[in-house]
């Protein structure tokens, strides 16, 4: 089977596969053409998922429905991790100490929320 590829329905080359209902049921070991009718007569899709030791797994699954829901979960997952920025403090070889402890803070803070910190000591 290719990566990230799956083989719905009749693209299952494979003379016995080992079926899975939608539930989670085991339905058994039978044949490509028997786990076929069994699929469109609850109008749904036989997907290959995996196979092991020859025979073929196969899920009985709803195929438009689980893209959607893949979809739908990867754009979320890309929406909830954290950009990570570098921060750039610019220092130089006269600041004075209260100016040189509020850098101090500033790059504690950007630290501590995961940013990454360039200093750039400028020497003019």
């Amino acid at each position: 089977m290719i990566p990230n590829k799956k083989r719905i329905n009749e693209q299952i080359v494979a003379s016995k596969i080992q079926v899975i209902a939608e539930d989670g049921e085991a339905l058994g070991i039978m044949s490509l053409a028997d786990a076929l009718a069994r699929a469109r007569s609850v109008d749904l899709d036989l997907v290959e998922v995996a196979s092991r030791e020859g025979i073929v797994i196969a899920k009985i699954i709803n195929w438009q429905k689980h893209l959607f829901e893949e979809k739908k979960n990867k754009k979320k997952q890309q929406a909830s991790s954290k950009k990570v920025e570098l921060k750039t403090l610019r220092l130089s070889y006269a600041i004075g100490e209260h100016d040189m402890e509020i850098r101090r803070k500033q790059a504690e803070k950007f630290a501590k929320e995961g940013h990454i910190l360039r200093l750039e000591l400028q020497l003019r």
